[in-house]
């Protein structure tokens, strides 16, 4: 029997045992509640942003809150809906001048005023922005960000859920449009922690033996998948929580699940601005590494199975996307391409994930 045939049977094999339920993937939510009305559709969303954005722009100061917005949007039963909101501006990278001409957002609203809207239970949501609104290619990485996000959701509910949004920016008190573009909502990690049913962590620093295994295997691999380094699971920046583009949240089972977020540093998405982690062995920005744990090894096998399984959602997810053009889907592709050839061949995904852990 040569290898592709062993190989083939053998990935055969384990697609039985998946569906019997005798490989482990990820636990199951028996607490799951449905998801906040704005996440429920992946309709593209039409809204109006008005707020002193020149000033915003200028300041990009993350401890200051601008009043006075509002975000207006068409209902198709109650018509035109406008809601009073405060503007944040936020992240670390993408708030620098040099890299966005356009800031990421964090808009915040009057519970009260937002119940029976499509904004209903939002007190304060990220909005991920145009960070060059002018630019085609800055628009394509908007779009690619998004479909990580919802690629993860496929994957499995412990992910954040995302709400696509074409936004025209109205700079106050003047009155014009400062700019337009594509963005995407982020759901609040109190929301997304309320859907599951789970409960805040808040510590600066954890230890392996915290983290649910199941998950942190998941995301480990996910995170190779789409070519980021860019993240860690044990520890948050200085002064914040656990953990670097993740959140923790406790179970049923008081382990901590880790839910990745910041997807932009990839290899997937290679953006323009993005450059490798050297000290981690990136060649580029599309150098894979794997960053999973040694103790994951045993569940690497299993966890590969859950990428076999969901490859054609994965690949119709980014094929039939209408807003990437040709040339993002072809490269998006051919990069996911390269990841299932490595998980496809046991001695490869052995070399590069199993050998590479930490």
């Amino acid at each position: 029997m040569n290898n592709i045939t062993g190989n083939m049977m053998m990935n055969f094999y384990r697609l039985i045992l998946l569906a019997c339920g005798l490989l482990t993937t990820v636990p199951s939510i028996s607490n799951a509640k449905e998801a906040d009305q704005l996440f429920r559709s992946h309709d593209t969303l039409a809204v109006t942003i008005s707020g002193p954005f020149a000033t915003i722009n200028k300041e990009r100061e993350k401890e200051k809150r601008y009043p006075g917005a509002k975000l207006v949007y068409d209902d198709i039963e109650k018509g035109r809906i406008a809601l009073n909101t405060k503007l944040e501006v936020r992240g670390n990278f993408r708030l620098r001048k040099k890299i966005c001409r356009f800031p990421p957002l964090r808009l915040r609203f009057d519970k009260a005023e937002t119940k029976g809207t499509l904004f209903h239970g939002q007190k304060k949501i990220k909005l991920v922005t145009a960070c060059m609104p002018k630019s085609n290619r800055y628009q394509q990485y908007v779009f690619q960000e998004y479909l990580i996000y919802r690629m993860f959701n496929l994957l499995t509910d412990r992910s954040f859920k995302v709400r696509l949004a074409e936004v025209s920016y109205v700079d106050t008190p003047d009155g014009k449009q400062t700019n337009s573009g594509f963005g995407f909502f982020i759901e609040d990690k109190a929301r997304m922690r309320k859907r599951l049913g789970m409960k805040k962590v808040e510590h600066h620093k954890v230890s392996f033996s915290e983290l649910n295994e199941e998950q942190l295997a998941l995301v480990s691999i996910f995170q190779f998948m789409i070519g980021n380094a860019d993240w860690s699971a044990l520890q948050g920046e200085i002064g914040e929580s656990c953990c670097h583009n993740a959140v923790l949240a406790s179970g049923e089972d008081d382990r901590y699940f880790v839910i990745p977020y910041d997807f932009d540093f990839t290899g997937l998405v290679n953006p323009s601005y993005a450059f490798p982690n050297k000290q981690l062995g990136q060649r580029t920005i599309k150098t894979r590494v794997y960053r999973g744990h040694c103790e994951l090894n045993p569940l690497v096998d299993s966890t590969l199975q859950r990428f076999h399984t969901k490859r054609d959602d994965l690949y119709k997810l980014i094929s039939e996307f209408a807003l990437l053009n040709q040339k993002t889907v072809k490269k998006t592709l051919a990069y996911l391409d390269s990841f299932y050839r490595i998980i496809e061949n046991e001695k490869q995904w052995k070399a590069k994930i199993i050998k590479r852990c930490r």
